[in-house]
């Protein structure tokens, strides 16, 4: 690529800072609705229900049992169903949040974004990122191996035919997304927990009128120009050919003008 001198044109650095740009979620579901998820409304400390700190510590468990150990049915995906047995403690009684046990878990879907790698497809120059490594758990502050994933027991199995009846979210990201990551060892990361009522406020979608007001006080979402052209793109690449989740590497229409990168989770792909 040249300028107009016929000299070599360089892609410019943002001068946002890697650290503070936003890991936006595009959520579709299966009722037709798109939901618009900025970084800072996930991440929000008031969401988190689970957080491992870079020394090793267990600061919030909720998935996560204290040999270290998530549930079989978690297991390598990136979008799958949070069933009740996922909201029981080992004796059966129901879990509660950690930092917030006045709210009520319930069923919805795991989003685990740090199984998705930005992943470079097109071979020409792009914006150059100064990401860096991020820093691994220590192996010695963690829990020894007693076994991989926890099974669902076999009188459990059922659940996993069931469509949660809220699309209500957990959602799982690097503490330091925006770091590089080895797949074989551990860092720090929080899950958070967004009830299906709190998502319907991030619909980018035309709003009804009972929405108006909601409408007026969203003030992370992209601009209405944006959002048509992003719903467009993800009905045509995402679902009509029912891809279930995927990211977007800068530069593309998808990708916010805020932020640097764009997830999305195409819940509409779970079938009864």
């Amino acid at each position: 690529m040249k300028d107009q001198n016929g000299k070599a044109a360089q892609i410019p650095t943002p001068s946002l800072p890697i650290e503070n740009s936003s890991q936006d979620i595009y959520i579709m579901l299966a009722s037709g609705e798109i939901a618009y998820l900025p970084h800072e409304f996930y991440s929000d400390s008031s969401r988190i229900i689970e957080q491992v700190e870079q020394d090793g510590t267990f600061k919030y468990r909720f998935f996560l049992n204290e040999e270290g150990q998530y549930p079989m049915n978690f297991a390598g995906s990136t979008v799958t169903k949070v069933i009740n047995w996922n909201l029981s403690n080992p004796d059966g009684s129901p879990k509660t949040f950690p930092n917030n046990p006045s709210t009520t878990p319930e069923t919805g879907y795991f989003i685990d974004l740090r199984t998705l790698e930005m992943n470079r497809l097109n071979m020409h120059q792009s914006i150059q990122i100064p990401l860096g490594a991020d820093t691994p758990i220590d192996q010695s502050k963690l829990p020894e191996y007693h076994g991989s994933y926890v099974p669902v027991p076999e009188d459990k199995l059922k659940e996993l035919t069931h469509i949660p009846e809220n699309a209500n979210l957990y959602i799982a990201f690097f503490q330091k997304p925006a770091k590089t990551h080895e797949n074989s060892k551990c860092y720090s990361y929080c899950v958070s927990y967004i009830p299906f009522d709190e998502l319907k406020s991030y619909f980018i979608i035309t709003p009804r009128p009972e929405q108006e007001e909601q409408e007026q006080s969203r003030p992370m979402l992209p601009s209405h120009k944006d959002s048509e052209e992003a719903v467009e793109l993800l009905k045509t690449y995402y679902g009509i050919p029912q891809v279930q989740a995927g990211a977007i590497y800068p530069p593309s229409p998808l990708v916010s003008a805020r932020g640097l990168t764009c997830y999305v989770a195409n819940l509409s792909t779970f079938k009864k």
